[in-house]
């Protein structure tokens, strides 16, 4: 039996899709936010006037799971995943030479690492069992945890060294 959803589907009963489908549904409205006759606000925001709110909105999320608070977890996950969103429409908005990417190449990447850092789970599938890889594999010049990021406050740098 599955446990009643914390907030109730606003688009009318739960149907037998597969999770994660009502995600296509975000990235389309943040699609319709950023095209012409969307919201004015939202077109003119670049990566760089939203990052206060991307860590705004990350403490916020640390401060309710510090409080266990399962309802202010749900909101604020929410508003993290609207800074994805809101970035990775941005970056698809950038010329090809620019360092344009898409939501799709954000998924890919992360599922990239994901099956990289799990081989003991998908080691043994077979090629076509086995999650798409990005678009994008190859492209990063960083090389995986080996800096601090300056933009992180010094009270976390304990928990990446």
């Amino acid at each position: 039996m599955n446990p009643e959803p914390l907030v109730p589907n606003r688009f009318g009963p739960k149907t037998e899709e597969p999770t994660g489908v009502v995600l296509l549904d975000a990235v389309r409205v943040m699609d319709q936010l950023r095209s012409r006759g969307g919201c004015p606000w939202d077109a003119e925001q670049t990566h760089d006037s939203l990052r206060r709110y991307l860590v705004e909105e990350c403490y916020e999320l640390l401060q309710a799971i510090e409080d266990g608070d399962s309802f202010a977890m749900l909101e604020e996950l929410g508003d993290v995943l609207l800074q994805v969103l809101f970035h990775a429409r941005i970056a698809a908005e950038q010329p090809r030479d620019g360092g344009r990417f898409d939501i799709d190449d954000v998924a890919a990447g992360l599922i990239d690492k994901l099956v990289r850092r799990h081989p003991h789970v998908f080691a043994a599938a077979s090629p076509s069992t086995r999650p798409r890889t990005s678009r994008l594999a190859g492209t990063s010049s960083r090389a995986p945890n080996t800096a601090v990021p300056p933009s992180l406050p010094e009270s976390r740098w304990g928990s990446l060294l």
